[in-house]
């Protein structure tokens, strides 16, 4: 276990509050068991017993709540599994003399996503033994039509605050056409600008639309996380106030 940041930031974060309270003890957790890049072997027993070693619960449960949500990412090379954390390089400033990690990036060497099971669909130790053939796998790794465009362009939909103009925002999503790892990066960046101060101002109201952020990249920029004690600012002085970016991919 490493020493990493906690920032106030993760106490509110609305997409980890679907998660239950041991998947966000968890969730904190994760960010002290993974190496410098944010990377890990995935193995299940092993971080019950470092993170939740007191607690009754099924590990794979919570793990799962957390990567419906995109929080984690498991994902398979040669038949190895791993677990990476999508937003640890932007949140995260390792000790200089902290190890290289020795785990492969889930985008090098063909890696297969190993996707987790719907709330009510296969149950978690299912989902968590998968094969690279699996259609539950990402499109590089599963059989024709397993996976489409369509159903990411959902995942999509399904966490963007402002769902205007369905249409333009699902042409501008079919032009990416986004890995599932960029997928999961686009959903950890959804999740921390609805911390912002820019998104949570007016009931939304500054919010791009789908489609202008996706033409945008905007998973590629760098929000300010509102200041936690700006409830006793006005509008003016919090534009001011300096904060630090939150860890949290759902700030």
């Amino acid at each position: 276990m490493r020493a990493r940041n906690l920032k106030p930031g993760f106490f509110k974060n609305e997409d980890l509050a679907e998660c239950a309270p041991l998947a966000r003890i968890l969730y904190a957790g994760l960010w002290c068991m993974v190496d410098r890049e944010g990377r890990m072997e995935f193995r299940p027993k092993r971080i019950k017993a470092e993170i939740l070693p007191y607690d009754e619960c099924s590990i794979d449960d919570l793990l799962n709540q957390l990567q419906r949500r995109g929080f984690i990412l498991v994902y398979q090379i040669t038949g190895l599994k791993f677990l990476s954390i999508p937003t640890f390089s932007k949140h995260q400033n390792p000790h200089v003399r902290e190890a290289e990690s020795a785990i492969p990036a889930p985008e090098e060497h063909s890696a297969c996503t190993v996707q987790a099971p719907e709330e009510h669909g296969t149950s978690p130790a299912e989902s968590l033994l998968l094969n690279p053939e699996s259609p539950l796998l990402n499109p590089s790794c599963a059989p024709s039509g397993a996976q489409t465009i369509k159903d990411r362009f959902d995942r999509f939909w399904a966490v963007y605050p402002k769902r205007k103009s369905k249409g333009r925002a699902e042409q501008a999503f079919r032009k990416i056409n986004p890995s599932e790892q960029l997928l999961v990066t686009m959903i950890a960046a959804i999740a921390q600008a609805k911390t912002t101060d820019e998104w949570l101002k007016e009931n939304g109201k500054f919010i791009p639309y789908p489609a202008s952020w996706l033409n945008a990249k905007g998973w590629e920029d760098e929000p300010t996380e509102i200041h936690p004690m700006s409830n006793i600012f006005s509008e003016t002085s919090r534009r001011n106030v300096a904060v630090a970016k939150d860890w949290s991919p759902a700030p």
